[in-house]
C-alpha cells in the first residue's frame, strides 16, 4: 500500500514540473513514506529524518522536507516536536492536497499540518475519503499556473498524463488498491489507527483504471488491499472479491492478476473456486496465520482457531492442488507461553508453507496489546524469532 501511494505521490510531483534526482543531496524536496507497522520503521524514518537536518543546517537550508503516511497519521504534531525542521506533514488520507501543500510552503509558511482525522470507531462513510486519482485532477488544474510561476517554469506537463500513466516503480507490475483501511481490529495492529475505517473504491475506477494502464508494459498487476477478501462488504449487497476478480479476468491484455492480502476468516469457498477456475489468477495465496496457539488467536483477535485455519488451507490445497500458501507469523505476543509458541513452531512443520513472513511482536500506540498483561522481555522476543526463522529454514 505504502509502495502504491509512493507512485500516486511521485505522479502528482511529476505533474508540477518536479523530476526524481539520483541522491538526496541534489533534491529540492525530499517526501518521506513512512509505516508504522513495526517501532524499528519509525526509528529508521527518525533516522533519516537526522541526515536531512544535517543536510539542511549545513549545504542545503532552502530543502523542503516533508513526512507522509501512516507515522503522521496517529502522531500528528509529535512529528514537528522530534523534528522541527521538517516543513509539512501529511497523512494517509490527504496525499491529493499535496499540490496545494507544497505552494503553501513555497510561499513561506512553516510546519504545515494536513491530517484527515478519520477516528477508527465513526463506522464507514464513503464522504471521508476519496480516491487520491480522482481528487487530485481538479485541484492540479488550479495549482499548475501559480506553480509555474513559483519554479520559474513557463510550461508544466499536463497532470492528467501521470494519472493515466502513474509513476509505477515495476518495469512490468501494476499495483492497483482496491481498498483503503481495516475493520478487523487485530489488537497488535495499528492500521485502522493510521489507514482509518476499511471502504472499497467503486468497481468502475478499478475497471478503469486497469484499462487504462500501458498494456505494452503491464500485463501483471497486483490487487492491494489490507484485506481483500472483504471487498464490497460496504459499498455492495451482492458484489464481492470473486465476482471483482471474475470481471477484472475478462480485460483485454492482462496476463496475470494477484492479490494481497487475505484474513483467513473471510476467505469463502466461493472466492477458492473462482481462483481455481480462472487461468489469469496466479495460485498465491498469502493467508497470514500470526500465532499456531488458539489462545494467543484470541488475544490476537483474529477470529478463527489454529483448527479452522488448518482445515481452510487444507480445502484450499484440495480445491487448488498447486496453490502455493505463504503467510504470517509473530513470536513473543504477550501472555505467550513456551508451550503456545511451540504450537507456532509445529504448525509451520504440519502445513508446508511457500513462504513466511516472521516478526518479533511491536508494541504499537493505540493498540489493545500494547497495554496487556504479561508483556515478553525484548530479548525473549528477538530470541523466539530466531529459533521460529531457524524452524522455517529447516521446512522450505
Amino acid at each position: 500500500m505504502n509502495k502504491n501511494d509512493s507512485e500516486i505521490i511521485s505522479s502528482i510531483l511529476e505533474g508540477l514540473g518536479y523530476r526524481p534526482v539520483d541522491y538526496h543531496n541534489n533534491a529540492d524536496l525530499v517526501l518521506l513514506n513512512t509505516c508504522s507497522v513495526r517501532e524499528k520503521a519509525e526509528l529508521k524514518a527518525y533516522g533519516r529524518l537526522g541526515e536531512l537536518k544535517y543536510l539542511k543546517e549545513t549545504s542545503r537550508p532552502d530543502l523542503i522536507i516533508g513526512v507522509i503516511g501512516c507515522m503522521p497519521q496517529y502522531q500528528k504534531e509529535e512529528v514537528f516536536k522530534k523534528a522541527p525542521y521538517v516543513d509539512f506533514i501529511i497523512g494517509t488520507l490527504n496525499i491529493y492536497h499535496l499540490p496545494q501543500i507544497l505552494e503553501r510552503v513555497k510561499q513561506g509558511e512553516k510546519q504545515v499540518l494536513e491530517i484527515l482525522d478519520r477516528r477508527s470507531d465513526t463506522g464507514n462513510r464513503r464522504s471521508e475519503i476519496r480516491d487520491p486519482r480522482s481528487e487530485v485532477r481538479g485541484q492540479m488544474s488550479d495549482v499548475r499556473g501559480r506553480m509555474s510561476e513559483i519554479r520559474g517554469q513557463d510550461e508544466i506537463i499536463d497532470a492528467n498524463d501521470y494519472w493515466t500513466n502513474p509513476k509505477r516503480e515495476s518495469l512490468y507490475q501494476a499495483w492497483i488498491s482496491i481498498m483503503y483501511g481495516c475493520d478487523n481490529f487485530c489488537s497488535y495492529c495499528i492500521v485502522p489507527f493510521t489507514r482509518g475505517r476499511e471502504i472499497s473504491r467503486p468497481k468502475e475506477e478499478i475497471f478503469n483504471e486497469i484499462k487504462n494502464l500501458d498494456k505494452s508494459i503491464y500485463k501483471d498487476i497486483v490487487l492491494l488491499g489490507q484485506n481483500v477478501n472483504s471487498y464490497g462488504k460496504n459499498l455492495y449487497k451482492d458484489y464481492n472479491f470473486a465476482d471483482l476478480l471474475n470481471d477484472i479476468s475478462k480485460i483485454e491484455n492482462i496476463n496475470t492478476i494477484e492479490f494481497l492480502t487475505s484474513h483467513p476468516k473471510d476467505m469463502s469457498e466461493k472466492l477458492i473456486e473462482t481462483i481455481s477456475k480462472i487461468d489469469k489468477i496466479k495460485k498465491s495465496i498469502h493467508l497470514p496465520l500470526q500465532s499456531g496457539d488458539n489462545y494467543i488467536l484470541k488475544m490476537m483477535n483474529r477470529d478463527y482457531t489454529y483448527e479452522d485455519y488448518k482445515n481452510l488451507y487444507f480445502k484450499i490445497k484440495k480445491i487448488i492442488p498447486n496453490a502455493e500458501i505463504s503467510t504470517d507469523l509473530i513470536a513473543g505476543f504477550p501472555g505467550e507461553t513456551e508451550d503456545m509458541f511451540q504450537n507456532t513452531l509445529n504448525a509451520v512443520k504440519e502445513l508446508k508453507f511457500q513462504r513466511v513472513n516472521t516478526a518479533a511482536f511491536s508494541p504499537r500506540p493505540k493498540t489493545r496489546a500494547q497495554n496487556m498483561p504479561n508483556q515478553i522481555p525484548k530479548n525473549i522476543r528477538y530470541k523466539r524469532l530466531q529459533i521460529l526463522i531457524k524452524a522455517i529454514d529447516s521446512e522450505l
